[in-house]
């Protein structure tokens, strides 16, 4: 989504976070914002709004990802991470509020302008956590706002195979994918994943 494709109310929105995210070491692309931190992990902020074809049209709400460069193999994605990273690549995600729709009303008075920086805040306080490998679940099991787009097996299981152990990879999704229930698509999605980049045939 670019900022032809939003609304005024949107728009402002990012202009309102805009300052705060640059002073945090953010970049900005459009209605995104990105800041890159150590061994290639992204923190992803961005404006977003309910397209026509989505239940909840003209909502606009934050999102906020995490994105480890591990899990780009496994989580689907048109866009090219090492350049911007996008919410769909990020393997932990919130979207903030919660509910669809600002619980203010658009366009903003001085009351939502206020939400919006406490919903922003409350974002960032999580996404701080979120700087290394070996803590980026246990932030997420503590958290009531951010959700993982990847099992942890299956992350932990990218993290090992991009370090090079491969055997010590192959063990670990084959001991999760006999854990899933089957037929299902997520085992088949795993099935097909570990064959293409693991070389591993379950």
């Amino acid at each position: 989504m670019t900022s032809l494709d939003i609304s005024d109310g949107a728009l402002l929105v990012v202009a309102l976070i805009a300052p705060k995210l640059r002073e945090l070491g953010f970049s900005r692309k459009g209605v995104s914002f990105n800041r890159r931190r150590d061994e290639g992990i992204f923190h992803e902020i961005s404006v977003f709004e309910a397209p026509r074809w989505m239940e909840g049209f003209g909502d606009v709400f934050l999102r906020f990802g995490c994105y480890v460069p591990e899990t780009s193999t496994y989580i689907k994605t048109d866009t090219a991470p090492s350049y911007w990273v996008t919410n769909e690549a990020c393997a932990i995600r919130a979207s903030l509020p919660k509910e669809m729709g600002w619980p203010f009303d658009m366009p903003a008075s001085p009351t939502s302008l206020a939400e919006i920086q406490s919903t922003l805040q409350q974002g960032l306080e999580v996404l701080d956590q979120l700087n290394d490998r070996l803590s980026l679940f246990e932030v997420v099991e503590k958290s009531d706002i951010f959700s993982s787009a990847i099992p942890k097996p299956v992350f932990d299981t990218c993290v090992v195979g991009q370090s090079g152990d491969q055997h010590t990879a192959s063990s670990m999704i084959r001991q999760y994918f006999d854990s899933l229930e089957k037929p299902n698509e997520h085992a088949d999605y795993v099935k097909k994943w570990a064959r293409l980049h693991l070389r591993v045939d379950l």
